[in-house]
């Protein structure tokens, strides 16, 4: 039987010897799966507040509650694909297996997330708010922050379970590949439903709003070209 690791921000992100046995048992304990997820749901509600707090704080509380919706949506969204892929390539990759290990990944990229929320919190308290006519400059250097911010650590997360597929697999190329199929189906899951649920996507002058007005015209890359490059929008 395997005991519960202790679950916290360092144990997660050491992948402590508790938990990788755990990741690896084909059915982990239930106390386990319940410590990974409160710290995911924890650690994201703090980025998600200070995703939102520059609109106002009514979007920091929905972000507060988006973000960590976002995060398991997108760990299980993924396990469903990754693990028929990791098993098209050969591997012994239970469902349970996949969808644990996406939870610890995204636990990881919360994590980080969280630890980089002061910055945020102090850029949207300082830079001129909602209602300035330098609205829109406001947000477009916040709206390209988080979303490197958000990517970043989102690979990072993902990347981190390297170490556990080689344990999985024992083939180290075979978990490489498993790895980088993992890491291209996170980005385009995460991506796309972060795109309909939006922490943090409403232009000034736009009434906050529970879902993405612009989810079915156009995708998210669309929307960053016009707004950054193209600047459509001013």
């Amino acid at each position: 039987m395997i005991n519960a690791p202790a679950i916290g921000p360092a144990a997660v992100c050491r992948l402590d010897a508790a938990i990788r046995a755990a990741a690896l048992a084909r059915r982990a304990p239930a106390a386990a799966w319940l410590g990974v997820v409160t710290l995911l749901v924890a650690a994201a509600a703090v980025y998600g507040a200070s995703f939102g707090l520059w609109r106002s704080p009514t979007q920091a509380a929905s972000s507060a509650v988006k973000m960590p919706g976002l995060l398991l949506g997108v760990a299980a969204v993924s396990a469903l694909a990754n693990t028929w892929l990791a098993q098209s390539m050969g591997t012994r990759i239970s469902l349970a297996q996949s969808l644990f290990g996406m939870l610890l990944g995204f636990t990881i990229a919360a994590v980080l997330l969280a630890a980089v929320s002061p910055v945020f919190f102090f850029l949207a308290l300082t830079l001129p708010g909602p209602l300035t006519p330098a609205a829109m400059s406001s947000y477009r250097c916040l709206l390209t922050l988080h979303t490197l911010a958000v990517g970043l650590a989102g690979t990072a997360g993902v990347s981190r379970l390297l170490r556990l597929l080689d344990l999985i697999t024992g083939q180290p190329r075979a978990a490489l590949r498993v790895l980088l199929v993992w890491l291209a189906v996170c980005a385009l899951a995460g991506s796309e439903l972060a795109w309909v649920v939006s922490p943090f996507l409403n232009r000034p002058g736009e009434p906050d709003m529970l879902f993405n007005p612009y989810a079915f015209t156009m995708n998210m890359y669309e929307y960053l070209w016009k707004l950054l490059v193209l600047r459509t929008w001013s």
